[in-house]
């Protein structure tokens, strides 16, 4: 996968809240391909998408990213947990976890992915 390392962003950062889910939800369509860019990973669902930041995210999500990147990119980034029917159900490799972000050049990118 091309983002299991932590590609933290550079470039100034968009705060973009809940209320920007189905923007988020856009750019996901663009950026899935990109962060999964392999046969049995081109068939996807979104099973959740939410700021980093919001209470309802599974706090060591949160506390990976902070880590990783710093607390204003945790801040500003958003948890997208995808869903892979093509592989097997219940194998760990279904699920998909990235890390995405809005920069000030109205671009979302993953900055980091898990499976």
């Amino acid at each position: 996968m091309p983002y299991l390392e932590a590609k933290c962003p550079k470039s100034s950062l968009v705060n973009v809240n809940a209320n920007h889910k189905a923007e988020v939800l856009r750019a996901v369509k663009n950026l899935v391909p990109k962060a999964y860019p392999y046969k049995e990973y081109n068939s996807w669902k979104v099973e959740e998408a939410r700021p980093l930041s919001s209470p309802k995210t599974f706090r060591p999500y949160f506390n990976l990213a902070k880590e990783l990147c710093g607390s204003d990119i945790a801040e500003n980034s958003w948890l997208i947990q995808l869903n892979f029917p093509k592989i097997s159900p219940g194998v760990s490799a279904s699920t998909g976890i990235m890390f995405i972000v809005k920069n000030s050049q109205d671009q979302w990118i993953v900055w980091y992915t898990y499976k």
